[in-house]
């Protein structure tokens, strides 16, 4: 119920006992220590329910659970950040002939949120159109060769907020990362008047180079006419499609990502990172494969499916209700 063996969480643990102490302070012991902290906390991220239900289900009481959770979120967020972007592993080349010179393939994924209280017009932002839910969106990179860790995963945004106008506001945190060292310029001598490394990108992100400045951005080409221009399209899918598949890993290990979000929204960051890189630290021991596309696809069917349910019920409400109009005019007269 953690995703973790009893090996693997005492690794996390060692990671994190140094964070974990120095946000304890001085005072008493906790009543659940450190190491129970973050199986509880690896518990509630598997399970995806509210604290209080899983505070029940281990045996604690809720305050003391809800204490443990706070302070392990906070300690294992500092250590894994610390592990994984510190010292970000570099691009090399990949086999795609076509596209050797690509280091990371981006896309945004939406956690389904509670309505936000409040009038419409205040929490309007929050409502993603594309799949018919209240969202928090977050842009993640991951790297493009094998084993496709997440290297930079961007703020929570509103589900109303498009992915592109996300890319545009964020994407100079990827340009350090994409800039070629002397050794990789010879890795690729082919690519050598090129000083950067390329990332990919869906069609949500076509647009002007200027959006982006100093970021070599790839993105396939709406509606290809020509052959060429469809089998770039599909090489670049080729490419691209790493990124979906962790979404699916990620999804398929922990409900908190894959149900609605529960939590208070100040908590949605440190939470959505901790997933995506305890996700790093499944790839370590299980690299990606196909079935993680296919679930990926399945979460993104069965929310295309209840929006359009959504919508067909509305229009039936929206008919019956001109027709009882009309029937009610028909009597009268």
């Amino acid at each position: 119920m953690t995703n973790f063996n009893e090996y693997g969480v005492l690794q996390l643990w060692r990671l994190c006992h140094v964070d974990y102490l120095t946000l304890r302070g001085r005072g008493p012991a906790p009543k659940i220590g450190g190491l129970d902290g973050l199986v509880c906390l690896l518990f509630v991220y598997t399970i995806g329910t509210d604290l209080d239900k899983a505070a029940a289900l281990l045996g604690y009481k809720p305050g003391a659970f809800q204490t443990a959770i706070i302070r392990a979120r906070t300690a294992l967020n500092m250590a894994l950040k610390r592990k994984w972007f510190d010292r970000r592993q570099r691009p090399i080349p990949l086999d795609n002939l076509d596209l050797p010179f690509v280091a990371i393939c981006g896309d945004t994924t939406s956690i389904e949120v509670y309505r936000p209280r409040g009038r419409y017009e205040e929490v309007k932002a929050y409502w993603d159109a594309k799949n018919g839910i209240y969202a928090l969106n977050k842009e993640v990179a991951v790297m493009a060769h094998a084993p496709h860790f997440a290297l930079f995963i961007g703020k929570g945004e509103v589900g109303g907020k498009h992915d592109y106008q996300i890319l545009k506001d964020g994407f100079s945190v990827y340009l350090p990362y994409l800039q070629k060292t002397p050794q990789e310029l010879a890795l690729l001598p082919q690519d050598s008047k090129q000083r950067t490394w390329a990332s990919v990108w869906d069609m949500g992100y076509i647009g002007p180079a200027d959006d982006t400045p100093g970021l070599r951005r790839i993105t396939p080409k709406k509606n290809p006419a020509a052959t060429f221009d469809t089998d770039n399209n599909m090489n670049i899918s080729r490419v691209r499609v790493e990124v979906e598949r962790f979404f699916g890993r990620n999804a398929k290990l922990w409900a908190i990502v894959r149900r609605v979000y529960r939590f208070d929204h100040s908590h949605f960051d440190e939470d959505l990172d901790n997933c995506m890189l305890l996700t790093n630290e499944n790839i370590s021991n299980c690299p990606l494969v196909e079935d993680d596309l296919e679930y990926y696809n399945g979460l993104l069917r069965q929310r295309a499916e209840k929006l359009e349910e959504a919508r067909r019920k509305r229009t039936e409400q929206v008919d019956g209700y001109h027709a009882r109009k009309k029937a009610r005019i028909a009597r009268l007269y």
